[in-house]
């Protein structure tokens, strides 16, 4: 999404600047993860915003271990866990 509008679109390093430029009006919208967003607003005590839950789209997310036996078998359980987390 963001590529697609890449001239209207404003970078920043992380979550705490994107709502402290927000909530400074240095713009009128973001797009971020709500619960990240809600996180940093009670954090820093920043109340003059609203946040929608409207879901633009999903992403799945990775996980990353090191090669080793340790890690092959938490790749295990994670696994297994995970499968048996989904409905039947």
């Amino acid at each position: 999404m963001a590529a697609k509008h890449s001239g209207q679109v404003i970078k920043v390093l992380d979550e705490e600047s994107l709502l402290r430029m927000l909530s400074a009006q240095r713009f009128q919208v973001a797009l971020t993860d709500p619960k990240v967003m809600k996180f940093n607003a009670n954090k820093y005590k920043i109340s003059d915003l609203t946040l929608n839950h409207l879901k633009l789209e999903t992403k799945s997310l990775g996980i990353a271990f090191l090669d080793t036996k340790k890690n092959r078998a938490r790749i295990r359980q994670l696994e297994h866990f995970l499968k048996s987390r989904q409905p039947q």
